[in-house]
C-alpha cells in the first residue's frame, strides 16, 4: 500500500511540474486539485500442500542382445618402413689437388720444371713421385753453367700398429770448374764435372705415438759416382726409440751404422758405429736427460773407440715463457764423399776422408715464448774438435778444392740468437744469427772458407689467399781463402743476398710466380774464385690437378 501511495504522489508532482512549465507563457492562473484515493488490493488465500510428491520409476522390460557379425576385408596401403629424418645437407667435399706441375724461364738462359704427383685420400696407402729440372746455360762468367736433375718415388703403408715406408731416388748434377784463371787458355772438356747418386731407403715406425714404445728404423743404400770415375757405396742404418716408464720417466736411444767403400785412385773400406742411450726424467719444472754416447770408427787417424757424456737440463723459470737450459755433449760426426760434395761440388779427386770428432760441447742458454706469437732462443757454446775440416783451393789447381783437417785439438766459440714471429698464420718472420770464433791447431791452418758471422731472415705473407709473398735475406761475413801457389791469403767481401718471390693465384688450379734472386746484383764469392750470378729473374706458371 505504501508503494502505491508513493507512485500517486510522484505522478501528481510531475503533472504539476509540466503544467507549471506550460503556464509560464499564460497570464491566467490555474488551480490543480490532486485527489488521492486509497485502494486495497486483496489476494485470495492460497492453500498449502504439505504432502510429499512421489514419482514412480517406470519398469523396464529386459530382452537379450542380438549381435550380427560380418567379415570385413580392409585393403590398406603398404606401410613404408623407412624412417626419413630431415638433416642438414653436408658440405661438398673439398677438391684435393694431389698433383702440381711448375714451369718457368729466366735470364742466363735458365729453365725450370718441377712436378709433384701424389695419391689422393686413402686409409692405408700414400705414394707419389717428384721430378725436378733446373739449369742455366750461362753463368756469372764463361763456362759457369750448371744443371740440377732429380727423380723421386716414395710410398707409405699404414697398418694398425706400424707404418712401412720407402723411397727411391736418382739425381744427376752437372757443374763446371769455372774458377780458373781467365787469362790462360783452358780445355772446356777438362772443366766438366757430373755427379750421379742413386739411393733406396726402407723403414718402419710404430703407428700410435702415445704408446709406451715408439720406434723408427731406416735402412738405406747409397751409390755415388762422378765424372772422374770416383765411386762410393754406403749401407746406412739409422734408428731411434723411446720407451715410456711412467708419465715423468722414459728411456730414449738413437743409433747409426754406416758401412761404406770409396774407390778413387785406391779403394778404402770404412766403418762407423754410434749409439746414444739416455734416461729422461721430469721433476716439477726440471726436465733432465742423462746419457752416454758411444762411437767406433776405423779411420787411420786418432782412436777408434770413443765415449762422450751427454747431459741436458731444462728448467722452466716461467712456464711457457722462460726456460733456461744447459748441458754437455759430444759425438762422432760422419763424413763421406757424398756429404762433402753436397756442401762443395768443386772438390778435386782423391780427397782425404775422415770423420770429425766433437770431443765435447758445453752450452747454456734460454728459450721461450712471448704472448704466444714471439719465440726466442739465445745460446752460448764452447766446442772442442779433432779433425775439423775446411775447404780451400788446391795448391795444384786453384779451380778445385781440397779438404784440410785440423787434426790437433781445435775449439770454436759459438753465439746463437733466434727469433720467430707468427701472426694469424698469414704472416711469419724468423731470424737466425750465429757468431763463430775459431782457435785452430796447428797454428799454420786457419778456418778457410768458414764464416765468422751468419744471419738469415725469412718472411712470408699470405694476402687473402690470393697473393703469397716470400722474402729471404742472407748475410755472411769473415770468409777468407788462401792461394797456396802464391802463398797469398784473400779475404772475401761480405755477402748480402736478397731474394724475393711472389705467387699470384689466378684460380684454385692455376697460379703464376715471379722470382728475383740476388736483388743487389753483387757477384759475391762464397768460395774463392767462384763468383755467383748477378740479379737473376725466373717467371712461370703452376698448375694443380
Amino acid at each position: 500500500m505504501n508503494n502505491l501511495k508513493l507512485i500517486c504522489i510522484s505522478a501528481g508532482i510531475l503533472l504539476l511540474f509540466f503544467s507549471k512549465v506550460k503556464a509560464q507563457g499564460n497570464v491566467d492562473s490555474e488551480v490543480i486539485i490532486v485527489t488521492s484515493e486509497t485502494k486495497k488490493i486483496v489476494l485470495p488465500q492460497a492453500n498449502r500442500n504439505f504432502e510429499e510428491i512421489r514419482i514412480e520409476t517406470p519398469k523396464q522390460n529386459t530382452a537379450p542382445q542380438i549381435y550380427n557379425t560380418e567379415n570385413v576385408m580392409l585393403n590398406l596401403p603398404r606401410l613404408e618402413t623407412k624412417i626419413k629424418i630431415n638433416s642438414i645437407k653436408p658440405p661438398a667435399a673439398a677438391v684435393l689437388y694431389g698433383n702440381y706441375v711448375k714451369a718457368g724461364f729466366g735470364n742466363y738462359a735458365s729453365s725450370y720444371l718441377e712436378g709433384f704427383f701424389n695419391s689422393k685420400q686413402s686409409d692405408n696407402f700414400l705414394y707419389g713421385a717428384h721430378v725436378k729440372h733446373f739449369s742455366s746455360l750461362n753463368g756469372p762468367v764463361s763456362n759457369s753453367g750448371f744443371s740440377d736433375n732429380k727423380v723421386d718415388a716414395y710410398g707409405k703403408y699404414f697398418g694398425d700398429k706400424f707404418t712401412l715406408k720407402g723411397n727411391l731416388n736418382y739425381s744427376r748434377n752437372r757443374y763446371n770448374f769455372y774458377g780458373y784463371n781467365k787469362e790462360q787458355p783452358v780445355n772446356k772438356d777438362s772443366l766438366k764435372q757430373v755427379f750421379n747418386v742413386f739411393s733406396a731407403v726402407a723403414g718402419i715406425e710404430n703407428q700410435k705415438k702415445d704408446s709406451k714404445l715408439n720406434y723408427d728404423f731406416n735402412l738405406g743404400y747409397y751409390y755415388f759416382m762422378d765424372h772422374y770415375k770416383a765411386r762410393e757405396s754406403e749401407i746406412l742404418l739409422t734408428g731411434s726409440s723411446r720407451y715410456k716408464i711412467s708419465d715423468d720417466k722414459f728411456i730414449s736411444t738413437s743409433s747409426m751404422v754406416s758401412i761404406s767403400s770409396r774407390t778413387d785412385s785406391t779403394t778404402i773400406g770404412r766403418r762407423f758405429y754410434q749409439v746414444k742411450p739416455a734416461f729422461n726424467i721430469i721433476i716439477d719444472k726440471l726436465t733432465l736427460r742423462t746419457g752416454i754416447n758411444v762411437a767406433y770408427t776405423d779411420d787411420p787417424v786418432g782412436n777408434k773407440f770413443h765415449m762422450y757424456p751427454s747431459v741436458n737440463a731444462d728448467y722452466a723459470v716461467i712456464p711457457q715463457r722462460v726456460t733456461a737450459f744447459a748441458g754437455i755433449d759430444g759425438e762422432m760426426q760422419k763424413n763421406v764423399l757424398r756429404t762433402f760434395v753436397s756442401q762443395n761440388p768443386y772438390l778435386k779427386s782423391n780427397v782425404e776422408l775422415l770423420h770429425t770428432n766433437k770431443t765435447f760441447e758445453l752450452y747454456a742458454g734460454a728459450k721461450g715464448n712471448i704472448a704466444g706469437k714471439l719465440n726466442y732462443k739465445a745460446r752460448i757454446a764452447y766446442l772442442n774438435y779433432k779433425n775439423l775440416f775446411f775447404f780451400n783451393n788446391s795448391a795444384v789447381d786453384t779451380s778445385k778444392f781440397d779438404i784440410l783437417y785440423a787434426k790437433g785439438p781445435s775449439s770454436v766459440m759459438n753465439l746463437t740468437g733466434e727469433l720467430s714471429y707468427e701472426l694469424n698464420q698469414r704472416f711469419r718472420i724468423s731470424m737466425v744469427n750465429n757468431y763463430y770464433k775459431y782457435s785452430i791447431s796447428p797454428d799454420t791452418l786457419k778456418p778457410w772458407q768458414r764464416p765468422s758471422f751468419t744471419s738469415s731472415v725469412i718472411a712470408t705473407y699470405n694476402l687473402r689467399d690470393k697473393i703469397l709473398l716470400n722474402l729471404d735475406i742472407y748475410y755472411i761475413s769473415g770468409l777468407s781463402g788462401k792461394n797456396y801457389k802464391t802463398n797469398h791469403e784473400v779475404k772475401l767481401p761480405d755477402i748480402v743476398d736478397i731474394n724475393f718471390k711472389v705467387d699470384y693465384r689466378v684460380s684454385k688450379a692455376f697460379s703464376t710466380f715471379l722470382e728475383f734472386n740476388n736483388l743487389l746484383g753483387k757477384k759475391y764469392q762464397r768460395y774463392l774464385y767462384y763468383p755467383v750470378k748477378s740479379i737473376n729473374i725466373l717467371a712461370g706458371l703452376t698448375y694443380s690437378f
